[in-house]
């Protein structure tokens, strides 16, 4: 046919993303594809709310994250505050400091 439909077997449900996203830190931030994600907020230098269009079912989620090179090697990206509606991606250089990075990825999956 024409449309996709979620799968219909329960067993899948826990071994796909419940939401993932990569988006684009440099400039006016802004999200390059996504699934289940309503939207990105800009929290500053190298940090950004991923925000899910489904509340998921507790905050205790698994969630996976990387980073693109922007400027030197020094650079690492991690998760904090993830809640049931959002979390923080964030990216910095070495010595502690925010850095934006033209792509960040995230994917999330919920129990």
């Amino acid at each position: 046919g024409t449309t996709t439909t979620q799968p219909s077997i329960p067993a899948l449900d826990k071994r796909m993303a419940s939401a993932w996203v990569v988006v684009n830190q440099t400039g006016t931030q802004a999200i390059l594809g996504s699934y289940k994600v309503s939207s990105i907020t800009d929290n500053g230098v190298g940090s950004t709310y991923m925000n899910f269009t489904e509340t998921q079912p507790n905050a205790d989620y698994c969630i996976l994250v990387s980073g693109h090179k922007q400027a030197a090697w020094d650079e690492s990206v991690q998760y904090t505050s993830n809640t049931t509606t959002n979390v923080l991606l964030q990216n910095y250089k070495a010595n502690g400091t925010g850095t934006d990075t033209a792509k960040i990825t995230s994917a999330i999956f919920s129990a």
